[in-house]
């Protein structure tokens, strides 16, 4: 018996390493390793690579859920063991059930919080300088679709996760045409000289709340229609001449209307994450500084009105993908919560003194803190399911016995054409809108 069980083993252990094998890794489809110097892809290499992961794994499913502005597809990756991507549907409504308990009917919320995965997205790249998540967005899906070890498939088997290469396809080919055009000039490394998005540039991170954009139209459907995600990370970049990574805690600023579980949840997180860049020799990183919890129209912060937890990273910035030099005396402190880069303090407990920081280092920093948020979320499952029921419930219960429950929009407007656009973009966003039958006081 023993000698049967052994020869199964070695039979399903070959054929795990076979499936491995057959799912082409970015390296062999792009001919460089990603994070290599001076190297990028651009949207149509990074769309045709997710078309082919998706071909050759079963646990990769690949949507586009719009076009964007310039009319480049806009991409949903889709990951998890076959099983959930068989019950994708199921999951959704779930989740949906979760977000709004009035929709929760008999012991459905026990069976719900027994049987299904918790849900994770990662959001890349929005902002097109920051162009290390897009590139990064293929090796962290390939590490998922391949890998075989026991905390990949606990990972797959607790959790969705949905992720998106970049919400500005039109950007990422801006900067990556520019940048490869610059090579071997003077101004290589520097930002393109025109705006990365065709009408917000920059602030295409700030309208999640007002939903001008198609492509901020179409993530929203996704987050507040369709999935309801428990945990929402955007990957960022920031300067080259401060910390080498910023992290969650955020700074002590933080709006009171958001319900406490959020803030001890993004707690757990931030955590999770620094222990394991510390563990992982990387220095630099610091927590509780810059970056707060106070305004609420970006990617990430948006979403804390949801009951979802919005997480940001900011990694420092090489030139693009050329590897930029840092001299000690080129770092500052200065900002929030960062008073001296270059000395020892509690939420900076190992300090980065300079050097040669390559496009591959801010990677390396990704690789860690996304599977950090994924070894969170499947270790934990049950008590995200668990909270985020909690905090829809908490949120009608204030709605019944605080003011206001609701606010009433007249029909008779000023401007009647503005006030159905705003009652749209709330709609669109998930908020709750019913019309009178007949006139009261």
């Amino acid at each position: 018996m023993r000698r049967w069980s052994f020869s199964v083993a070695v039979i399903f252990l070959a054929l795990t390493n076979l499936l491995a094998a057959q799912v082409t890794s970015p390296e062999k489809f792009l001919k460089f390793k990603i994070g290599a110097d001076r190297k990028l892809a651009d949207w149509k290499q990074i769309t045709r690579y997710f078309e082919k992961l998706s071909r050759e794994s079963d646990r990769v499913v690949l949507e586009q859920i719009g076009r964007s502005t310039e009319g480049r597809p806009l991409l949903l990756v889709v990951i998890s063991s076959p099983q959930n991507l068989q019950h994708r549907a199921q999951i959704q409504r779930a989740m949906k059930k979760l977000a709004d308990p009035r929709m929760l009917a008999g012991s459905e919320k026990q069976q719900i919080l027994q049987t299904m995965p918790a849900v994770v997205l990662f959001n890349c790249s929005i902002h097109s300088t920051e162009i290390a998540a897009s590139q990064f967005s293929m090796q962290f899906a390939y590490q998922l679709a391949s890998a075989q070890d026991p905390e990949t498939r606990e990972i797959l088997d607790n959790v969705v996760t949905l992720l998106i290469p970049s919400p500005n396809p039109d950007g990422i080919d801006i900067v990556v045409d520019w940048y490869r055009n610059s090579l071997g000039k003077p101004h290589e490394g520097l930002g393109p000289p025109k705006l990365y998005h065709a009408y917000a540039g920059h602030d295409n991170n700030r309208d999640w709340y007002m939903l001008n954009l198609k492509e901020t139209r179409a993530i929203t459907r996704v987050l507040y229609k369709e999935w309801f995600p428990q945990i929402v990370y955007d990957l960022h970049q920031m300067g080259r001449s401060s910390a080498r990574m910023v992290i969650p805690p955020f700074y002590q600023v933080t709006n009171p209307l958001i319900d406490p579980l959020i803030v001890r949840e993004i707690m757990l997180i931030g955590g999770h994450m620094a222990t394991a860049l510390s563990a992982a020799g990387i220095k630099g990183v610091a927590t509780e500084s810059i970056y707060d919890m106070w305004w609420h129209g970006g990617f990430r912060t948006a979403p804390y009105f949801h009951n979802m937890v919005g997480l940001l990273t900011e990694a420092a910035s090489a030139h693009i993908a050329t590897p930029d030099t840092v001299h000690p005396n080129q770092l500052r402190g200065g900002r929030r919560g960062l008073p001296d880069v270059k000395k020892f303090q509690t939420n900076l407990p190992e300090p980065w003194t300079g050097g040669v920081w390559h496009l591959r280092d801010i990677i390396k920093m990704e690789n860690v803190t996304t599977r950090s948020v994924l070894d969170v979320a499947a270790r934990y499952r049950k008590m995200w399911l668990e909270n985020f029921y909690l905090m829809g419930k908490r949120a009608l219960e204030r709605g019944r016995t605080q003011s206001p429950a609701a606010f009433i929009v007249p029909a008779k407007q000023h401007d009647p054409a503005s006030a159905r656009k705003m009652l749209e973009i709330l709609m669109a966003q998930g908020v709750e809108v019913q019309q009178a039958l007949q006139d009261f006081r």
